[in-house]
């Protein structure tokens, strides 16, 4: 009896070990369906779209702008306090015109454009929290969802995250060119990471780039998950593996086009980041150090309990930013 207990214990725990895996190799090779992938999207919830709804502070548009295929990138537009304020005060009429005006005419406000991560859209906490940041900071935001998230039409891809980000950016751009940065979190560090170079490369770059919890690439995130890092003694020979795959080791793959971005970068990381370690952005620091660029590493502390998503609740931020501003002009 003890002996069959056993056996099926054993089975178990083999095909409960195979079937993680399954999952990786699905999350890593899977283009077509996106299995992944939507797992991933089962897990996110996006049900507020009304800026209104939330708990920002400064008046949002909310608003969508059109790809060239017809499909539609959602965006939330945020003025700073002094511009909310002011056109709170003379009840001016809160239409596309108004924000445009806004973003147009008053030049010494910074603009941010926020990337979400893999599990966030533009109306979750996370986010709102960035968007009220940058509005005590007197900076115009926008935070938009790719394709395949939120409200935004159309499905996911990699490739479509990056047009859907130089979509926006080109859209600010004609508005509020020299003053636009790129703020990315998680995944959507790797996101802004990536057009960060390829607008370096259109003699369009952004005044700077700030990666908050960022990975190197995409195969040592997913060999980083938990369901897959408890198994330390198999992980390195799986990667040396994997080495042998470029749609593997391409995929957002920041370490691969970091030396390619032609403006000031910020790498922000905690050191109890359980998603993505804080080794991640010290090894993208080395590059940097490396190719002589402009870049800066801030590290902070277990004690502060920041962990993956609440960086931006440290006292220090309000100094970091300062610093980004300064520079960056």
């Amino acid at each position: 009896m003890i002996l069959i207990f056993l056996w099926h214990f054993i089975l178990v725990f083999l095909i409960l070990w195979l079937l993680k895996y399954v999952i990786l190799l699905l999350i890593l090779f899977d283009d077509k369906t996106n299995i992944g992938w939507i797992i991933l999207k089962t897990l996110r919830k996006t049900n507020n779209y009304d800026p209104t709804n939330t708990d920002l502070r400064n008046l949002t548009r909310n608003f969508y702008l059109t790809m060239p295929n017809k499909e539609t990138v959602a965006v939330w537009h945020t003025l700073p306090n002094s511009i909310s304020d002011e056109m709170r005060k003379h009840k001016t009429k809160l239409n596309s015109s108004a924000f445009e005006l806004a973003l147009s005419n008053n030049t010494n406000h910074k603009v941010f454009i926020y990337c979400h991560g893999v599990l966030g859209y533009r109306g979750n906490t996370k986010s709102v929290e960035l968007i009220n940041f940058m509005g005590d900071r007197d900076a115009h935001s926008f935070a938009i969802d790719y394709r395949g998230f939120a409200d935004t039409t159309g499905e996911f891809s990699e490739v479509k995250c990056y047009e859907d980000l130089k979509f926006v950016y080109k859209y600010v751009h004609k508005f509020a060119p020299n003053r636009i940065g790129l703020w990315g979190h998680g995944m959507g560090a790797a996101i802004a990471a990536k057009v960060a170079a390829e607008l370096s490369e259109e003699g369009i770059p952004p005044t700077s780039v700030v990666l908050e919890s960022p990975f190197t690439n995409f195969l040592d995130a997913v060999l980083e998950l938990p369901l897959i890092s408890s198994s330390r003694l198999i992980t390195p020979y799986l990667k040396k593996f994997l080495q042998y795959f470029p749609q593997v080791t391409n995929k957002m793959a920041t370490d691969r086009l970091f030396t390619q971005i032609g403006c000031l970068i910020v790498l922000l990381h905690s050191k109890d980041d359980s998603i993505y370690p804080y080794y991640m952005s010290q090894q993208l620091y080395l590059l940097a150090r490396e190719n002589e660029m402009t870049c800066r590493l801030y590290l902070f502390d277990e004690s502060f309990g920041l962990g993956h998503f609440n960086i931006i609740k440290t006292p220090d931020m309000k100094h970091i930013y300062n610093t980004i501003v300064a520079t960056d002009t």
